[in-house]
């Protein structure tokens, strides 16, 4: 894998097709690499050691201190989504990890806050893990403002396509067996990674960094 630093307010995302590796990806190379996070975990699915269940928007807004947090949505409706969006953009210093965007945002629709975060949120120091199993159905605010894509398996050339206008022809090319293509704006062309390995067990979330004042620490290596 190559030299991937992901900076704790960066914006991100993460696309393939049930079972291709996105979510080995998340919880075995991008979170223990976060420091404060909450994950919005739509299908009570996510365990992470340290981390702190929420199931109402009233408890996590009376704790705002907690720095490993999972949300499991207790409606899944559209306005407990944009609450929860709207608590971490306010919050600041953390990263907001979407388990499958589309369940509340669209091509023709994203929830305010969710687009105050991919627009705004660098400066109040809030970054945003975007994960996604049809990337061409989703709002082009979120696909224009990522910085990092992690690119797995999509059988649909209409998926591809799109994130080609962004990331380069060679995603065109489909990611085969937990493979992947890594994107960085910064870069001239993506980069095809071997699957993340699977041997270690899921890591607790990393300690905060002793430094007065930092944001919520690095997320990648």
């Amino acid at each position: 894998m190559p030299n991937i630093d992901i900076k704790s307010n960066d914006r991100v995302m993460v696309c393939g097709r049930t079972g291709s590796g996105k979510s080995v990806l998340v919880n075995r190379f991008l979170l223990p690499k976060m420091t404060n996070f909450v994950v919005y975990d739509y299908k009570h699915e996510f365990e992470l050691p340290g981390a702190e269940i929420f199931t109402s928007l009233r408890d996590f807004k009376m704790k705002p201190g907690r720095r490993a947090v999972i949300y499991r949505t207790a409606t899944g409706s559209d306005e407990e989504f944009d609450g929860l969006c709207k608590q971490v953009f306010y919050r600041g210093n953390n990263t907001l990890v979407l388990d499958e965007i589309a369940n509340h945002c669209s091509a023709g629709r994203i929830m305010l806050h969710h687009d105050l975060i991919m627009r705004l949120g660098r400066s109040k120091g809030v970054g945003i893990v975007n994960c996604t199993q049809r990337p061409r159905g989703i709002h082009n605010n979120v696909v224009s403002q990522c910085e990092h894509f992690f690119i797995f398996d999509l059988s649909q050339d209409t998926d591809r396509k799109k994130l080609s206008e962004f990331c380069g022809e060679e995603v065109m090319a489909r990611a085969r067996d937990y493979h992947f293509w890594y994107y960085n704006i910064r870069a001239e062309s993506p980069v095809f990674c071997r699957p993340v390995k699977l041997g270690a067990p899921i890591a607790a979330p990393a300690a905060p960094k002793e430094s007065p004042g930092a944001p919520g620490g690095a997320a990648g290596r």
